[in-house]
């Protein structure tokens, strides 16, 4: 069975661009290791949108690398759906069955095959339209205003984080907000709403939002203007399983949440590894 990677955005550049250590051995590898089967790579459906639809607008030669590189990567890639589609997904299938749903497009596969050839416009729409299926934007609906959340900590006498974290039953009370919305939320009070913390997608998302809120409250942190692809790729990778990544804080924010199973990998951690 291979290893899967979910990669975030910035990666995925490093590997196309040839950044930050990325060499053409670091390359060579990584295309022999996904041929042999023995490691697989995640990329979200809203990057590889991305790539389709500023790709034909443009003429960046860097743009046109990214596409040469997919299609080197051909079927060892996994398309995932995009982070709101899976985390509601993910809290329906914990209502239905107590299980997390899972990350990928259902027709991944088909999307590689019809990428992998010459793409006309007609292509392009589809696949673009096929992941626009799974696109479900709940960032600013879904949680509560960081900053004014971020008040009510200052209260506290001094909490350490694994107190605050502990004490704040976020899970809990984040899963009741969310099990309402979607009309789910007698079934997840008979699962029990604790029990969400054992479905990595939604443990994540509540462990990073708290997470921030802590910072902000008691460290002077900013919401960083990037904050909402953090969930993003915070969000993936827990319902992926591994994540690498060379964002400091999101591999802090991972070593701080307890109770998750993900992988983490710091980008230069994982060349080194594709390097040996």
């Amino acid at each position: 069975m291979s290893d899967i990677y979910y990669i975030d955005h910035n990666v995925f550049v490093n590997l196309v661009e040839y950044r930050c250590g990325v060499t053409k051995k670091v390359r060579d590898n990584l295309l022999r290791l996904t041929d042999k089967g023995i490691i697989k790579l995640a990329i979200s459906g809203e990057l590889l949108q991305e790539t389709l639809q500023v790709l034909y607008t443009s003429d960046v030669p860097q743009l046109k690398d990214r596409l040469i590189f997919l299609k080197e990567l051909g079927s060892y890639i996994q398309i995932t759906k995009d982070h709101g589609a899976i985390f509601k997904d993910d809290i329906i299938s914990f209502a239905d069955t107590g299980k997390p749903s899972l990350p990928y497009l259902p027709n991944s596969e088909e999307i590689i095959q019809q990428f992998m050839g010459d793409l006309s416009n007609e292509d392009i729409n589809w696949i673009n339209d096929e992941v626009k299926n799974w696109k479900d934007d709940f960032y600013k609906e879904m949680f509560p205003p960081i900053n004014e959340w971020a008040k009510g900590v200052e209260g506290w006498d001094n909490p350490s984080w694994n107190d605050y974290w502990k004490e704040g039953q976020f899970v809990e009370f984040l899963g009741e907000r969310w099990a309402k919305e979607y009309g789910i939320l007698e079934r997840c009070l008979d699962r029990g709403l604790d029990q969400l913390k054992t479905i990595p997608s939604i443990l994540m998302a509540t462990g990073y939002w708290a997470w921030n809120l802590y910072r902000i409250a008691t460290c002077n942190a900013k919401v960083k203007s990037s904050s909402s692809f953090d969930y993003t790729h915070a969000i993936i990778g827990a319902a992926v399983g591994s994540i690498v990544t060379n964002d400091k804080d999101l591999i802090r924010a991972f070593a701080d949440i307890p109770d998750h199973t993900t992988h983490v990998l710091p980008f230069k951690e994982w060349l080194r590894k594709l390097e040996s």
